[in-house]
């Protein structure tokens, strides 16, 4: 039986990783704004999420299964943290 490279009639083939590329100050830059502006986005949505679940009533937490100590956690954490 017979391998590809036997058929091709050359050493067998080897999978090449790319070459690195060493990123250009703008490509880094524009890297590390995208970067910053998705943690900004998920700090101010958690922001806003804990101040919807503190708002919520008894009932409202009953359906999405919390309880208000489980809120009151929650609640109290830094923006930062998830």
């Amino acid at each position: 039986m017979s391998t590809l490279a036997d058929r091709l009639g050359g050493a067998p083939l080897r999978h090449q990783a790319p070459p690195h590329r060493v990123l250009a100050a703008p490509e880094r830059a524009q890297g590390l704004l995208g970067a910053c502006r998705v943690m900004l986005a998920a700090w101010s949505r958690r922001r806003r999420d804990r101040e919807t679940l503190a708002r919520m009533s008894q009932r409202e937490l009953q359906d999405i299964g919390l309880s208000r100590t489980d809120a009151a956690i929650e609640c109290g954490k830094p923006f930062w943290r998830s």
